[in-house]
């Protein structure tokens, strides 16, 4: 039972049970992710996994489209100096017929390596400094934070 009085300060020893805090900011993020999961999984793709439950193909099809789309994207950093947001010609083709499980994951693990070899080579003469700036990180990861708390308040 929760009882919200106040108790009288020579009681406070035999009567005070415990202490409750009510953080109304957490408990709106809190509130906000679980309405968010359950409308996920009201209106989630069960499609997504039909070819791997029928045994049509041995990988996370959607998992490993986006593996790719992270390696394109690393590479556009290395080449261009920014990440590849938006895909267009070939490199979405190659996205959409992952997604859509019409290459094997062979062929997948084939492209993925080829990526990271020719990132490799990048890497090597991209001009992008030895080390990350940890001041300049650190301070991005707390104002991201902060953006990501302050969304519900």
């Amino acid at each position: 039972m929760l009882v919200c009085e106040s108790i009288p300060e020579p009681d406070e020893a035999s009567r005070f049970a415990g202490l409750l805090i009510f953080n109304e900011q957490a408990w709106k993020r809190s509130f906000t992710g679980h309405q968010n999961y359950w409308g996920w999984r009201k209106n989630r793709n069960d499609a997504r996994w039909e070819q791997q439950e029928a045994g049509q193909l041995d990988y996370d099809a959607k998992n490993m489209m986006h593996t790719v789309r992270l390696l394109l994207s690393g590479r556009s950093i290395l080449e261009r100096g920014e990440p590849m947001v938006r895909f267009e010609g070939k490199d979405l083709s190659l996205l959409l017929d992952i997604r859509g499980g019409k290459l094997e994951f062979e062929q997948i693990m084939n492209v993925a390596n080829d990526l990271l070899a020719e990132c490799d080579r990048l890497k090597s003469i991209a001009p992008l400094p030895n080390e990350c700036d940890r001041v300049a990180a650190d301070k991005l990861l707390v104002e991201i934070t902060h953006a990501w708390e302050n969304r519900v308040a």
